[in-house]
């Protein structure tokens, strides 16, 4: 793979949205920090409630920035139009995946950068081995989860409910605004199965907030899933770049 063949593919992926600035600058920045806002006020910017919503927000906020436009436009590749013009690329698969990848994370950077900045200065002491620890798992969660979308659902009228449909279950399923020692089986065990939750609890730990779930085992699990994300989505990846090179 080439570094500067993908860094160039992210610029003009960049350059290529400069058309969507507004809905982009919205679902970045407006509505993320938006919602922030209600959360500060609806707290009472009180320590504890922040120590636990803040974390919270931020792998809720991440997780939909990375997710939604990175399956869409994994998505839009393989309209027919699109296809076309990849096989034109002097560009492997692996490598356009690698800029849209950069190109959205840059997007997200608002979103996690500001999060984190809040609570540092809300909170005060972190702990910042956990707390990268959870936001690394935290992005790769999020490309995984939106590169899978994008490769299995190449549909966007079917893609497009999903996506809703993913946006409330992770409102729903995830402990953003609440602790999971609040909750009792089965409710419990279900939110547990969530990776999503395993990232909260790793950012709440990085704050000095435990709920009875040992670092050690969120990581487990969250490394379990990715890996087991990766063993699903490699064999796609490699069937479509086969795909792309017949078209060539």
């Amino acid at each position: 793979m080439g570094f500067r063949r993908v860094w160039r593919a992210t610029i003009f992926e960049l350059r290529s949205l400069r058309l969507y600035w507004f809905p982009i600058t919205t679902m970045t920045i407006i509505v993320p920090f938006s919602y922030l806002l209600i959360v500060l006020l609806s707290t009472g910017f009180n320590a504890e409630n922040l120590s636990i919503v803040l974390p919270g927000f931020v792998s809720v906020s991440v997780f939909l920035t990375l997710v939604l436009p990175m399956a869409q436009r994994i998505s839009n590749m393989f309209e027919d139009d699109v296809v076309e013009l990849i096989a034109s690329l002097p560009l492997g698969m692996g490598e356009l995946i690698w800029a849209y990848i950069g190109a959205y994370t840059l997007l997200s950077a608002p979103a996690i950068i500001g999060s984190t900045t809040i609570i540092a200065l809300s909170i005060g002491k972190v702990d910042g081995v956990y707390l990268a620890v959870g936001l690394s798992m935290l992005w790769c969660l999020a490309i995984e989860t939106g590169i899978l979308l994008g490769l299995s659902i190449r549909n966007k009228l079917k893609l497009d409910p999903l996506l809703s449909l993913l946006l409330l279950a992770t409102i729903m399923l995830t402990p953003a605004f609440y602790s999971t020692n609040s909750l009792e089986n089965p409710f419990r065990a279900a939110i547990l199965a969530n990776p999503l939750t395993h990232i909260v609890l790793l950012i709440r730990a990085s704050i000095g907030i435990y709920e009875g779930v040992d670092p050690t085992t969120s990581l487990t699990y969250l490394g379990v899933a990715q890996a087991t994300l990766a063993t699903v989505l490699l064999p796609k990846i490699r069937n479509i770049s086969l795909n792309i090179v017949e078209k060539r």
